[in-house]
């Protein structure tokens, strides 16, 4: 039993060009699930649709990645004795780098192009694409797709409330607890991951310098929400305030 359960554990050999068959593959498939709901929501607008695919795909990432940590039983980072992805790793990291393709794609056809998103996306697709080929570290990818993705529903849920023409007052809280739980996952526990990749003797440099720009990314935007944040308050309280002042005049 415990040489099946190593046996389990080796790490997939994949070559080069099946690594880039099953990205291009994903990516298209991506686009199909896009084009099945154009279809079946027609009358929606295409940030709508893309909006509906991150949650999708968020659903997907986060679900998958706890049902191999929590129930397959394979290994978590701290648990890993090697830096060797494992196919259920690799499965992830090609699922997800399809669909931030996708995404890239989306953005620069719809001109929805943010910088600092942009370089968000840039930096994680090249990422995936060296860890794939590389063939490590699997399990350090999969936490940041976890940590990365696990804010993102209430950041998708703000934008339908935005869509739909909802007040400030209501949108505030979900920005709120967004901002508060992107800073801790993204900052805090984000900067003890950081440290334990670049102090660790068997990350390779392209890794380490790969999850750095992540980080430093994280930080841009970290500043950006504690920004938005501020504004949104101080317009909320402000409009509360000028309204107190017309009831008593």
């Amino acid at each position: 039993m415990h040489h099946m359960h190593e046996t389990s554990q080796k790490p997939m050999l994949i070559t080069g060009w099946q690594i880039t068959y099953a990205v291009i593959s994903m990516t298209l498939l991506w686009h199909i699930l896009y084009n099945i709901l154009q279809l079946i929501f027609p009358h929606r607008k295409a940030a709508w649709l893309y909006h509906l695919m991150v949650v999708i795909c968020v659903i997907v990432i986060c679900s998958a990645i706890w049902f191999m940590t929590n129930i397959w039983n394979d290994p978590s980072p701290c648990d890993k004795s090697d830096f060797k992805s494992t196919p259920e790793e690799i499965l992830m990291i090609i699922t997800s780098l399809g669909f931030f393709l996708f995404e890239l794609s989306w953005k620069i056809c719809h001109k929805d192009q943010n910088k600092t998103m942009m370089v968000h996306h840039i930096c994680s697709i090249i990422t995936f694409i060296a860890i794939l080929y590389i063939g490590e570290p699997g399990a350090e990818a999969c936490m940041i797709l976890f940590c990365g993705e696990i804010t993102t529903p209430l950041l998708v849920l703000r934008w339908f409330m935005r869509d739909a023409k909802c007040k400030d007052i209501y949108v505030l809280p979900i920005e709120l607890i967004f901002a508060h739980m992107f800073i801790f996952v993204r900052i805090i526990l984000g900067t003890m991951f950081v440290y334990c990749g670049i102090t660790n003797p068997n990350a390779m440099i392209v890794f380490k310098a790969l999850l750095l720009a992540i980080y430093i990314v994280s930080w841009v935007f970290a500043i950006q929400l504690v920004q938005v944040s501020v504004y949104r308050l101080k317009k909320i309280f402000w409009i509360s305030a000028k309204q107190d002042r017309f009831v008593r005049t």
